[in-house]
């Protein structure tokens, strides 16, 4: 991700690279039929990924869980 540049045509699969690692290394499965949907299923969480987009869904408690896994490791906005 240091290399590369927003704009750039390796940008967007390197980010989905990237948070993609992260999230299958905190447990969630990555979509059969879309490779940019996730599941938890000991949390009962999806995520759907849409550029640098995320939308969730899950209990608050969840939900929470999953904006203090992004924000360890990336600067976000909610």
């Amino acid at each position: 991700m240091k290399y590369t540049l927003y704009g750039m045509r390796v940008a967007a699969k390197n980010w989905e690279v990237e948070y993609g690692g992260t999230l299958i290394a905190k447990g969630f499965r990555v979509g059969r039929a879309n490779k940019s949907t996730f599941y938890h299923g000991d949390r009962d969480v999806r995520t759907v990924v849409r550029g640098d987009d995320f939308v969730v869904t899950g209990k608050m408690d969840q939900l929470k869980w999953v904006e203090g896994v992004m924000k360890d490791k990336y600067p976000i906005k909610l």
